[in-house]
């Protein structure tokens, strides 16, 4: 598989992977008493888990089982916003600014793993 490729399903499974899990995860979460701010850091956190994984494991694919995994900046950029998002106040340029870092990580782990041709 070329790199379009593995760009392509990461993006498919960060949009609808990312949906699914996040209308489970609503569905069992939210009560009469959850707030706007924390059922947006529910779904932020959700399509970062599935970047995430999606980042980590991209970046450590090896045909050669013997070399050492790089990029794992990726998952600590994700881990950061993440906290971040928590922490700042709720508005629309900073959901456009997480969803483009968190696919900014799933095509630059493909990008830079030398491993994917």
């Amino acid at each position: 598989m070329g790199k379009s490729t593995w760009i392509i399903i990461g993006l498919i499974l960060y949009f609808i992977g990312g949906w699914i899990a996040k209308d489970i995860l609503l569905s069992a979460k939210v009560t009469e008493n959850t707030t706007l701010g924390e059922v947006t850091f529910y779904e932020c956190l959700t399509y970062s888990i599935i970047a995430a994984i999606f980042s980590l494991v991209a970046s450590s694919y090896s045909p050669n089982k013997n070399e050492d995994p790089k990029g794992f900046i990726w998952l600590v950029a994700i881990t950061i916003v993440t906290i971040l998002i928590k922490e700042m106040p709720l508005s629309v340029g900073l959901i456009a600014l997480y969803n483009i870092v968190n696919i900014a990580a799933i095509i630059l782990s493909v990008s830079t793993n030398k491993n994917i041709k």
